[in-house]
């Protein structure tokens, strides 16, 4: 389907000067925009919708799992970072 919008050349000008700067012509930049924007508000890449707070809370926790749980207090200063660098 084809779409016919009138826009200013500001407008116009900036959506050159974006698409370029994706690498993209144009017509392909506006699509993308409209698709994502047509996702929904949070969507990521126009795929994903947002997660609530307690859906990204559960995947935090299954991240951290994965790791290793550290016996005692680390040592986390900026100096015991750079000690021994000749600063």
């Amino acid at each position: 389907m084809t779409l016919k919008i009138e826009l200013s050349d500001e407008t116009l000008a900036k959506l050159h000067e974006r698409a370029a700067a994706e690498g993209q012509d144009i017509q392909s930049f506006v699509r993308g925009t409209l698709e994502q924007a047509l996702a929904g508000p949070g969507a990521v890449n126009g795929s994903n919708p947002a997660l609530s707070a307690d859906e990204w809370f559960k995947l935090w926790e299954e991240w951290m799992a994965d790791f290793p749980e550290v016996p005692g207090p680390v040592d986390d200063s900026r100096e015991s970072f750079y000690a021994g660098r000749s600063e």
